[in-house]
């Protein structure tokens, strides 16, 4: 779960449950304007709350916002205690940068000796997406 922008935490409603499924679906659809910027940008998202129906909603509702913004995402949700209170948490991961690490992951297995690449360097550089981006397109026009 490491580089995830939370955006839970400005609204009193964060740490709500709601009372109806309608006032969670609503809350839900609210927050498009704060996961928007992030979506468009393809950076990492997520919203952390203790009432499940709205990750229920944000589960529904997310693929469609990145639809619109023409963005492939995987979201993930889990379910961990804090200080005795059930929380639950949801995130979006871009697909970009899943098919870019496990790509390069495989060329870096196949190809790392002829580029002179080893896999310590791969498990630190999996921690930081970007660089691993900008090492894989400087390998590939090393080995060719």
């Amino acid at each position: 779960m490491g580089n995830i922008i939370w955006i839970n935490g400005s609204y009193k409603e964060d740490s709500r449950v709601f009372d109806s499924d309608i006032q969670a679906q609503e809350w839900a659809d609210a927050l498009l304007p704060d996961f928007g910027p992030y979506l468009i940008s393809q950076i990492n998202v997520g919203y952390a709350t203790p009432d499940e129906k709205v990750i229920k909603y944000l589960g529904n509702l997310l693929p469609d916002w990145a639809s619109y913004n023409n963005v492939k995402i995987c979201i993930h949700q889990e379910k961990t205690i804090v200080d005795g209170q059930v929380l639950y948490k949801i995130w979006t991961q871009h697909m970009r940068q899943t098919f870019i690490l496990m790509r390069f992951a495989r060329f870096i297995c196949r190809h790392g000796q002829k580029v002179g690449l080893h896999w310590k360097a791969m498990q630190h550089m999996a921690h930081h997406p970007f660089q691993v981006k900008a090492l894989a397109w400087r390998s590939l026009v090393l080995m060719y």
